[in-house]
C-alpha cells in the first residue's frame, strides 16, 4: 500500500517508520517549519530508540519522504493516518483545531478511494460529529473514517507499534475496516489482536485506558508515602501486589507523579466531559488532584531541608525515564515551584535532553546546564533526582559525595535505601521527610 501520515510527533513518526519499514511507501506531512527542516535533513527532532536509525535508512532508500504540502501528501496515500496534536483547550476540553484543518484538507484533496484513520486522541462522539459535519457541508462526502487510537509508550514507540497488546478500530457502524485491518496485519500483528467496534467505544477505550493507568500510578505514589511512615518497603509491597493477576505489576513505579503529552490532558478531558454530562468520574477527579499534590510535596520537602540560596544538583528534567520530553514534566513543575520565592541555584543534567528552552522560567539565570552528572554535583548543597533514568539508578553515590558541599539526597523514586545513602555519606529525603 501507499501511506500518508499527517503530523510528525512521536505517534506520527513512529507510524510512518513502521509502515515504511514493512514495505509500504510512505509520505510524512509536517507543516511546522523547524521540525520539517530537521526531518528533510534526515534528523529526528526528538530522542526515541530506533527512530533515528530507521529514519536515516528509510529516507535514504526512498521508502519515506517528508513534505509540507497537503496537495502532494493527501492524494498519495491509500490510507491517510492523522496523528496531529489535540492539546488541552478551554475548560480541559481537547482542542480539535489541527484535526479539523486536516479534515478540511482531506475534503479538498482526497478521493473516494481514500481511507482516513484518526490516531489523534479525541473525546467520545468526536469522530461521529466530524463525519456528520463533513456530510452536511458536502453531500457527496463518502470517505471512510476510522478511529485507530495509539497506545504507545515513549521510549518504546516502535516496539509497541509493531507488537501491540491490542489494535482498536472504531467505525461508524462497528464493522471492521478491511483496508486498515490489512495494513496492521502486514506488520505481523495477528488478526486476533485487532478489535473492531463503534467510534464511541474506541474513543472511550483510549481515554479510559490512559486514565486508569493514571489512577494506578497515583495510588502507588500515595502508598509510597504511607509505607515510609510505617517503615514498609514500597518495592516489596508493589511486588507482592503485582503478583495478583487482577492487579498486574505495570505502572506501579513510585515517583513525582505522571506527566507527558498524554496522561495529563487525557485524564482532565475525560473527567471534564464526564462531569459536563452529569456522570462525574470522582475517582479520576481525586487522582488528578492527588497527582498535582505529589509535585507540591516534593518541592516542600526541598524547602524544609535546604536554606535559601542553596545550590542544588538536579539529575533529570524529562517527564519519564529514557526520554527527553519535557511536556508536562513533573520535574519542570518542581523546579518552577522552587524558583518562585525564595530561590535556589540549580546545576542540571539530563542525558536525553537537548535544545534547552528557558523562556518559561521567571529567572533562568539561576540555572546552569551541565554536561554530565558529576559536574552537576560539584559543590552542591543537595542532590535532587527528578527523573528516574536508569543512568541515575546505577550512579556511584560514594564517588559523587566528595564532590558535593552538602549531604542531602532527595530521592523521590526510592532508588536507594536509607542505609545505602548513609554508607555513601548522604542523608536520604523523601516527599514526607
Amino acid at each position: 500500500m501507499k501511506m500518508t501520515v499527517v503530523g510528525a510527533g512521536y505517534v506520527g513518526i513512529s507510524t510512518a517508520l513502521c509502515f515504511a519499514h514493512a514495505g509500504h511507501k510512505t509520505v510524512l506531512l509536517e507543516c511546522a517549519a523547524e521540525r520539517l527542516t530537521e526531518l528533510q535533513a534526515g534528523r529526528c527532532p526528538f530522542y526515541e530508540p530506533l527512530v533515528q536509525e530507521w529514519l536515516s535508512e528509510l529516507s535514504g532508500s526512498g521508502m519515506i519522504s517528508v513534505t509540507s504540502s497537503p496537495a502532494q501528501a493527501i492524494p498519495f496515500g491509500d490510507i491517510v493516518w492523522i496523528a496531529v496534536n489535540t492539546p488541552a483547550g478551554l475548560e480541559h476540553q481537547l482542542d480539535l483545531c489541527a484535526l479539523e484543518t486536516v479534515m478540511a484538507d482531506i475534503v479538498k484533496y482526497g478521493s473516494p478511494k481514500t481511507v482516513v484513520a484518526v490516531k489523534s486522541t479525541v473525546t467520545a462522539g468526536t469522530c461521529r460529529w466530524l463525519l456528520r459535519r463533513m456530510r452536511e457541508e458536502l453531500t457527496f462526502f463518502d470517505i471512510p473514517l476510522v478511529f485507530s487510537p495509539e497506545f504507545l509508550r515513549e521510549g518504546h514507540a516502535i516496539s509497541d507499534f509493531l507488537n501491540p497488546s491490542r489494535v482498536i478500530l472504531g467505525t461508524e457502524n462497528g464493522e471492521i475496516p478491511k483496508l486498515v485491518s490489512e495494513a496492521y496485519q502486514s506488520l505481523g500483528i495477528p488478526s486476533t489482536r485487532i478489535i473492531s467496534t463503534t467510534f464511541e467505544n474506541a474513543e472511550v477505550i483510549k481515554q479510559a485506558s490512559n486514565s486508569f493507568l493514571a489512577v494506578k500510578l497515583t495510588y502507588v505514589n500515595e502508598l509510597a508515602s504511607y509505607c515510609r511512615r510505617v517503615s514498609a518497603d514500597i518495592h516489596t509491597v508493589v511486588y507482592g501486589m503485582g503478583l495478583d493477576t487482577r492487579i498486574a505489576p505495570g505502572y506501579m513505579e513510585t515517583g513525582l507523579g505522571y506527566g507527558g503529552a498524554c496522561l495529563p490532558k487525557d485524564t482532565e478531558a475525560l473527567a471534564a466531559d464526564a462531569f459536563q454530562k452529569g456522570t462525574p468520574l470522582t475517582v479520576l477527579q481525586q487522582a488528578i488532584s492527588a497527582n498535582d499534590a505529589q509535585i507540591k510535596y516534593a518541592a516542600d520537602a526541598v524547602r524544609r531541608h535546604m536554606p535559601v540560596g542553596s545550590t542544588l544538583a538536579v539529575w533529570g528534567v524529562a517527564f519519564k525515564p529514557e526520554s527527553g520530553d519535557l511536556r508536562c514534566s513533573p520535574a519542570w513543575h518542581v523546579l518552577s515551584i522552587l524558583m518562585e520565592n525564595p530561590t535556589y541555584y540549580f546545576q542540571l543534567y539530563d542525558p536525553y535532553f537537548k535544545n534547552w528552552q528557558m523562556e518559561d522560567f521567571p529567572d533562568p539565570d539561576c540555572i546552569r546546564i551541565c554536561p554530565n552528572a558529576n559536574e552537576a554535583a560539584e559543590n552542591a548543597d543537595g542532590l535532587l533526582i527528578l527523573t528516574a533514568h536508569e543512568f541515575f539508578r546505577k550512579a556511584d553515590l560514594k564517588a559523587i559525595r566528595p564532590q558535593m558541599r552538602g549531604h542531602f539526597l532527595f530521592d523521590f523514586f526510592n532508588f536507594v535505601s536509607d542505609q545505602s545513602a548513609k554508607t555513601a555519606g548522604l542523608i536520604r529525603i523523601t516527599k514526607v521527610d
